[in-house]
């Protein structure tokens, strides 16, 4: 059993989230690579009444941004 079903949630879930942070750390503000205007826009941003879509899109930018500073 994992920790994500005290929340009914899948363990997916956990897994999105830990990228999701890892990625934030190096781009969000006070990012350890650099912080990233956009993902600091989208932190500014009102989020839709269901959080999965926002979380989706947040997520696909921070992989974006990722792969731009792993392609050099």
């Amino acid at each position: 059993m994992h920790v994500m079903g005290v929340f009914n949630l899948p363990e997916s879930w956990a897994d999105t989230a830990q990228e999701t942070l890892k990625l934030f750390a190096l781009y969000g503000p006070g990012g350890s690579e650099f912080e990233d205007r956009r993902i600091i826009d989208m932190m500014d941003e009102v989020p839709p009444i269901t959080g999965k879509i926002q979380a989706s899109k947040f997520l696909d930018r921070l992989r974006q941004l990722h792969r731009e500073q792993n392609d050099d």
